[in-house]
């Protein structure tokens, strides 16, 4: 029942849940100073931790799509951990973001970061070992905290200006922004 849910699971971290990401029978949870473990949530009254991979540095967001888990960090990284076995995921690339990384969408081979200072970062993952940047727009340019995509848009909020920036993606290259929302409060 939506309007009264009901805890029927837990799973305990070690140290702070900072973000989750869940795909087919498996959950993963980054801890912000503790990496990315995965779950097997198989039976919900029971999830158990089957997996682990230490991250460099501070998580902010994962997100997990096909084999691939993409884990954005405080200290600037865009890492891409192969979880294709789920108790054994390892690093297979990273790309340094010149700011904190502090949320990654995915969409195709593309991933689109908001990241303070830069703004909506696009790199091309169609090889995991290697992301490589495609392109970038400086909206908003002070504090980017999240995306949302909603193809050919991405929605980008600043929390310093409580703003959300309407960012055209329909070429990942060369992003730029259509429109500006101002909200009350933060976004």
């Amino acid at each position: 029942n939506p309007a009264d849910p009901l805890g029927i699971g837990s799973w305990q971290s070690p140290g702070s849940v900072v973000s989750v990401s869940v795909a087919g029978q498996h959950c993963f949870v980054t801890d912000y100073d503790g990496g990315l473990y995965v779950l097997d949530i198989s039976n919900p009254a029971d999830p158990r931790q089957v997996g682990f991979c230490m991250t460099a540095e501070y998580t902010t967001d994962v997100v997990a799509d096909g084999g691939y888990a993409s884990v954005t960090e405080e200290e600037g990284c865009f890492r891409v951990i192969d979880i294709s076995n789920p108790v054994g995921p390892h690093p297979e690339g990273d790309f340094r973001t010149w700011g904190v990384a502090s949320k990654a969408s995915l969409d195709g081979t593309c991933a689109y970061l908001s990241v303070l200072g830069r703004g909506l970062l696009v790199l091309d993952g169609s090889n995991p070992a290697n992301p490589i940047f495609l392109g970038s727009c400086n909206a908003p340019p002070r504090d980017a905290r999240g995306t949302e995509l909603r193809f050919p848009c991405a929605y980008v909020t600043d929390y310093a200006d409580s703003t959300v920036q309407i960012v055209d993606i329909s070429d990942p290259a060369a992003p730029y922004v259509i429109g500006t929302c101002k909200v009350d409060g933060r976004p």
